[in-house]
Formats: C-alpha cells, structure tokens, sequence
C-alpha cells in the first residue's frame, strides 16, 4: 500500500491496494490514514455493491437509509447520485453529509461509477484546519 498526502491537512492518494480484499493489518493502516488526512481517494476500485456496503461497515455501523436520495433498488443503503448530460446537478452548497442529524455519520464512502476526463470535481474543505487558524 501506498499513501500519498495531497495537502497539508487534508486528503491522500492511496494506491497499490484492493479494497475488496483488505486484511486487518491493511484495513488498521487504511483507518490511521483516515484519521490523519480525513479524505482518501483511490483509482481503479471496481467494487461490487457488496464490496462497498461491506467497506462502508468496516468503518463503523451503518446509518439508515438516507431519507431523500434514491437508493439501489437491491440494496437501500447505495444512495445514487447522478448527473448526465441534460441532467445538471442542482445548485450546490457546502455542506457536511446529514449534519442535522443529533449524532452525524462519521464518513461517507463514494464511489463514482464514471468519471470525466477533465472536470467533475467534489471539493472538500479541511474544517479542523479552519477552526485551528
């Protein structure tokens, strides 16, 4: 495995690991990365939804179905975000994923399914780093 910081705070590159198949030891390294960089990206994932509901709850108990997003009709905890063309995503806002909640989800794990060339960026904003300035 290895781990790439891409800031001085926040995200890191994480290659050479299938996250299908993480053993313990690579999972206890995988979290520590987590817990210091806050956002990881991986390249080339091609996770069945079984492989990400089961990575997901690797990181803790799973929340409820989200109440507004559609899901996967064979599994209701894979929300689906999609945009096409024609199909623009709706006027965003930072935000924190249910932080209205009393207790909010520790993490979400994405997985785009495509991705542009060029563009398609989610931004992600260091907020520990902020609160600390």
């Amino acid at each position: 495995m290895k781990i790439t910081p891409l800031g001085d705070t926040l995200g890191a590159q994480v290659d050479n690991i299938d996250l299908s198949q993480l053993s313990e030891a690579e999972f206890a390294t995988l979290y520590q990365a987590f817990l210091r960089y806050k956002v990881l990206f991986f390249r080339e994932q091609p996770l069945s939804t079984d492989d990400h509901v089961a990575l997901a709850k690797r990181f803790g108990e799973l929340e409820p179905p989200h109440p507004f997003f559609p899901h996967l009709p064979d599994n209701d905890q894979v929300v689906v975000i999609e945009t096409s063309r024609g199909n623009p995503p709706s006027q965003s806002y930072w935000h924190t994923d249910m932080t209205w909640q009393a207790v909010p989800p520790k993490c979400s794990v994405l997985h785009a399914q495509y991705v542009p060339e060029h563009g398609g960026d989610t931004i992600w904003c260091d907020m520990a780093a902020v609160w600390s300035i």
